[in-house]
């Protein structure tokens, strides 16, 4: 092992070879460390508490307004899926191009 290393170090080789860590990989890596060195302020991260207790009492107030949120949230969810899956598509193209 003695003479290994000595023998690396009269090469000038490094003795690890330095590899791929999964972040390096991943696509969305440098938007997360942006996400992660800029976090959103207070209030935008109440706002979504807020709005779903809102539409909570007008459900109360109002019931039939149920049909209609409901009916919005399976479009966003819909338009939401569907993007998802464009966005995979696209990244298993490139994934297989490289």
């Amino acid at each position: 092992m003695v003479a290994e290393v000595t023998q690396q170090a009269d090469l000038k080789t490094p003795a690890i070879i330095p590899r791929l860590t999964p972040m390096a990989m991943c696509p969305m890596a440098a938007m997360c460390k942006g996400m992660m060195e800029k976090p959103p302020p207070g209030f935008l991260t109440v706002l979504p508490g807020v709005v779903l207790i809102a539409l909570g009492v007008l459900i109360f107030v109002e019931p039939r307004m149920l049909v209609w949120l409901m009916g919005t949230a399976f479009i966003l969810f819909g338009i939401a899926l569907l993007m998802m899956g464009n966005f995979l598509r696209r990244l298993g193209v490139h994934a297989r191009n490289t």
